[in-house]
């Protein structure tokens, strides 16, 4: 019969402590090396500030003691750039993740084994960057903070608003052949990854949704996380190869002999379709300045033949991108056979009129596939003691994957990949001493 078994458990995210712009600061209080007046080294640390000043000019505080600035009072905040980049609500705490399974197995006929499982994680309260003040030289009902002290730009703030889910079935079928010295194993997960973010403070942003198309919409960045991969098969095997059984030949040189082997085969990986702008209403974000996505007009087509492997759109849409570069280069708002976008403009800077209604991570690379290959000598010298002679080829068909295409439209190359996922073929010998 089935033989069913499960678990549950909750365990907590604790947040990250330090990271790579906040080494030697106090969390959760930070700011960037980049910053001119600034000199920071590591905690505890004498820090001299320059006289603080409100808005007038005047120095608000009394005998130099900052403590003695009235709350609320606006403090003119421009000779310290940087100093609110990253900031952190006053409420973060730990996030926490609902973890579970139900499995099933069943023996069979022949010494095969099958097990089939439903695996889920539910992650809540995971901390994420959003971005309260929009980008820099956001519209006045968004740069809310701007309104109450004008020194103040974008920031980021990280609080606990981000969220993920997952869920897969997984089957499992395990066949051995103790007569033979042959072991085989299939795995296949079905799955899906869903967030509305994927990084906290590094990453890619457009994928990860580090900076968002509307920072005033979380909702509109959930999509599927950028480490999703819904399909992904794995096939393993061992064999004791019967060199042993052959005749007239010594046996030191035909036992031992074993060989491995891995294949794996599974989907790509999402990947989000973006502009180079800014917009006029949400400001240009100071980490990258791409934060707009386009709108779409119809499904873009993909490459099927007639073109360089390393092309993953169609030439209609690579055509598409050629136009509207033309069309930006004149100032001009463009519609194409796919894309479309508005633009305007905003302190002297070309921006879109407005974020598209393009979704995060909705293309997805090739998918790929692997094959891993060992043999193995081992010949005993002693009683206790063996030597063993190893081979192994990582990659043995030097198969490749490209890495995700250029995504930004209007750049020369978009819809082209220049790099690769995966190393090439590899191969390592060993020898080893048993004693």
């Amino acid at each position: 019969g089935w033989g069913p078994r499960g678990g549950f458990a909750v365990f907590t995210n604790l947040p990250l402590s330090q990271t790579a712009d906040q080494q030697g600061f106090n969390f959760p209080f930070s700011g960037t090396s980049a910053a001119p007046n600034l000199t920071f080294t590591p905690a505890p640390r004498p820090l001299s500030l320059p006289p603080i000043h409100d808005l007038k000019g005047n120095i608000v505080p009394s005998g130099g003691n900052s403590k003695t600035v009235p709350v609320n009072d606006p403090i003119d905040l421009t000779p310290y750039p940087g100093l609110l980049t990253n900031v952190t609500t006053d409420n973060y705490h730990n996030g926490y993740t609902l973890s579970g399974n139900f499995t099933i197995e069943r023996e069979l006929p022949w010494d095969t084994v099958l097990q089939a499982g439903y695996v889920f994680n539910n992650a809540v309260s995971l901390y994420g960057s959003q971005y309260p003040n929009g980008y820099a030289g956001a519209a006045p009902d968004v740069a809310v903070f701007t309104a109450v002290n004008p020194s103040l730009s974008e920031f980021q703030l990280t609080d606990n608003h981000a969220h993920s889910t997952f869920n897969s079935l997984q089957v499992m079928l395990r066949k051995s052949v103790p007569t033979a010295g042959l072991a085989f194993q299939l795995s296949y997960t079905y799955s899906k990854a869903m967030d509305n973010a994927s990084t906290v403070y590094n990453g890619d942003s457009a994928n990860s949704a580090f900076t968002q198309n509307d920072p005033t919409c979380w909702s509109c960045e959930k999509a599927r996380a950028s480490f999703d991969v819904p399909h992904h098969v794995v096939v393993n095997f061992s064999y004791q190869l019967p060199f042993d059984k052959a005749a007239h030949l010594p046996k030191r040189l035909t036992q031992g002999w074993t060989l491995w082997g891995i294949a794996t085969a599974s989907s790509g990986f999402p990947f989000t379709v973006l502009t180079p702008f800014g917009s006029k209403r949400y400001g240009i974000d100071n980490y990258g300045g791409s934060t707009v996505r386009p709108d779409l007009v119809s499904a873009a087509t993909l490459k099927h033949g007639g073109g360089p492997e390393e092309q993953f759109f169609s030439n209609d849409v690579l055509a598409d991108n050629v136009n509207m570069i033309q069309a930006v280069n004149n100032s001009q708002n463009f519609v194409g056979q796919f894309f479309a976008v508005a633009l305007d403009s905003l302190n002297g800077s070309t921006v879109a009129a407005h974020p598209g209604n393009l979704g995060r991570n909705t293309f997805r690379n090739a998918g790929f596939s692997n094959f891993d290959l060992s043999l193995a000598k081992d010949t005993r010298l002693f009683e206790r003691t063996s030597l063993q002679l190893r081979a192994e080829f990582f990659n043995l068909f030097n198969q490749h994957a490209f890495s995700i295409p250029n995504r930004t439209l209007t750049s020369p190359g978009f819809g082209v990949s220049t790099s690769t996922q995966f190393d090439p073929r590899e191969i390592q010998l060993g020898l080893r001493l048993i004693f």
